[in-house]
């Protein structure tokens, strides 16, 4: 009962997240107006059934049946055991504890700011439960809305969906990290963190020496975003306020939090790839230019753990497309065996995937292609995301304020890049192009 429920609202939502995306873009014809207004009269119409099936399903749980000599509660679907009713009453007393919804947990927020009462089912930042909690903490947003708000994907973000995700309690954490900096000498291998191997004879003295233990200490930083909904949004459906609030604050926060994880300097933020001691940073062969060499060469330095991926900002496009062999011929072709330039650009790079954004540096700037194992950098979630929630800054012009807050942290799993038993080559899961030549 409860997944068809769930599976009604979530086709709703669909369809509000489709018509707020026509409506938030710059040029709206009649035409996809029309197309928006259809999809939410839709919309309504699948919550409507989804409340009315709600509707039927409460009344037939609420009818008893007695049994002789051992009366007993029930539901429409006939009578249950003493522990069946005794989970049915936990159940129910669970539901009445949440909220419906992310658009209803919003609504509250606003009216806890306006001084029009605190919902009970309001958790906030303080101990302070009162009329004025809003002011010192915020409401700690449901977990079962966080990755409604923040839809982290593989697309739009780049950095979190590759990383190693660790939970945080506390404002600090450290964590182990084996020191790959121990023997800067040929024929001995830095991988195994002061662990060395020898060759004996028969009943030969043994050499040990213990395990170098490094720490990379995570510690959360604030992360704010801040919006303004009008008073008439607000009266809106907690559908419409829903998918409202997680446009604006969702893409906004993943993208200032992806933009850290790589070009972050670590001062009251995440540590980012570009620049940081674990990055091998590759002399660039041309200034100004990404060419092939510069490829392969990056690929000489590169370390890859669990895979990798090429990011590059947008600017860097047209050097891709015009890489060219030793015979000046083009080597970046369509994919798809299409000829000419009619087929989609190839996804990848010397067997990695490429990522183009504008979270890099621009062409010929220090970071401008980077060729990184994101598993291997590191990001601290902290336990609560909150919402605040004002009406006093733009009480004139009939709007509310919301302020979102989440705390994190990142940087790399390693110390500096690491050097090879041939005593030359270094190599490192994070690799950067250079805006200097050699």
């Amino acid at each position: 009962m409860d997944d068809r429920i769930k599976t009604l609202r979530a086709e709703a939502r669909k369809k509000l997240d489709e018509a707020a995306k026509i409506l938030s873009g710059e040029d709206v014809s009649d035409e996809l107006a029309a197309q928006a207004s259809a999809l939410q009269m839709s919309a309504k119409e699948t919550i409507d059934r989804a409340d009315q099936l709600m509707k039927v399903y409460d009344l037939g749980a609420s009818i008893p049946i007695e049994r002789e000599g051992d009366p007993k509660e029930a539901g429409w679907e006939g009578a249950v055991s003493k522990e069946e009713a005794e989970a049915l009453k936990k159940a129910k007393a669970k539901k009445a504890a949440a909220f419906d919804g992310f658009g209803e947990f919003v609504k509250a927020v606003a009216m806890a700011a306006k001084g029009r009462g605190t919902d009970k089912r309001l958790k906030f930042a303080t101990k302070d439960m009162a009329e004025g909690a809003m002011a010192t903490g915020g409401a700690l947003v449901p977990p079962e809305f966080l990755q409604e708000l923040l839809k982290y994907d593989g697309q739009s973000n780049i950095v979190r969906p590759r990383a190693r995700v660790i939970p945080m309690a506390g404002r600090s954490l450290s964590m182990p990290a084996i020191d790959h900096a121990v023997h800067a000498v040929a024929g001995k291998s830095n991988f195994y963190g002061g662990v060395l191997t020898f060759w004996i004879e028969e009943a030969g003295e043994k050499t040990i020496e213990d395990i170098t233990f490094d720490k990379i200490e995570l510690v959360l930083h604030k992360l704010c975003g801040y919006t303004r909904v009008s008073d008439e949004l607000m009266e809106d459906s907690n559908p419409t306020i829903a998918a409202v609030i997680s446009m604006m604050f969702g893409d906004a926060i993943e993208w200032k939090e992806d933009y850290a994880y790589l070009q972050g300097n670590g001062v009251g933020q995440p540590l980012g790839v570009v620049g940081a001691i674990g990055t091998f940073t590759q002399v660039r062969v041309a200034a100004g230019n990404f060419g092939y060499v510069d490829a392969v060469n990056m690929l000489t330095h590169f370390l890859p753990v669990k895979g990798g991926v090429w990011v590059m900002s947008r600017s860097v496009m047209p050097e891709l497309f015009t890489l060219v062999d030793a015979g000046n011929n083009y080597i970046w072709h369509p994919a798809n065996g299409v000829v000419g330039a009619a087929g989609f650009a190839p996804s990848t790079l010397l067997g990695y995937p490429v990522l183009f954004t504008e979270k890099t540096p621009v062409l010929g700037t220090t970071g401008d292609v980077l060729l990184c194992d994101f598993s291997q950098y590191l990001i601290g979630d902290g336990s609560t995301t909150t919402l605040e929630s004002s009406i006093h800054e733009r009480f004139r012009y009939d709007q509310t304020s919301f302020r979102l807050v989440k705390r994190v942290d990142g940087q790399e799993w390693c110390k500096a890049p690491i050097l090879l038993a041939d005593g030359a080559t270094q190599v490192s899961p994070f690799v950067e192009l250079d805006a200097a030549t050699a």
